[in-house]
């Protein structure tokens, strides 16, 4: 029959700076991303910006679709050695996960545009 020796550092939880710093990063960007996607499509409810329609919908769409699209596959591509390219990985695909957010907010507003309409003159 083995003996087990349970010692106080094999019982002693060790937390890792690193991770928790990346769980908390990517809470951010998730609560920023999805801010964006519910504040776009509502800004096109509004009529807000006056001089966008939606063919410039579109347009934002695309823009920011590619862009961060790219960001990712590069991000992707990467490789990490270390701890710096890790960080430069992870701002990237940041800004193309932000930009995904932010294409299909624009995604949205082509559906939910309307044109502002001016209140009646009595």
């Amino acid at each position: 029959m083995a003996a087990w020796h349970l010692s106080a550092m094999s019982l002693a939880m060790t937390v890792d700076w690193r991770g928790l710093a990346s769980a908390v990063y990517d809470l951010l960007v998730l609560a920023v991303g999805i801010a964006l996607t519910a504040v776009i499509p509502r800004a096109a409810w509004e009529g807000w910006p006056e001089t966008f329609d939606r063919w410039m919908w579109w347009t934002v769409y695309m823009l920011a679709g590619i862009p961060g699209g790219i960001l990712l596959a590069i991000a992707q591509g990467m490789e990490t050695a270390t701890d710096w390219q890790r960080f430069i990985q992870r701002v990237l695909g940041s800004f193309g996960v932000l930009l995904f957010f932010v294409a299909f907010g624009c995604g949205i507003a082509i559906l939910t545009y309307r044109r502002r309409t001016p209140p009646p003159s009595e």
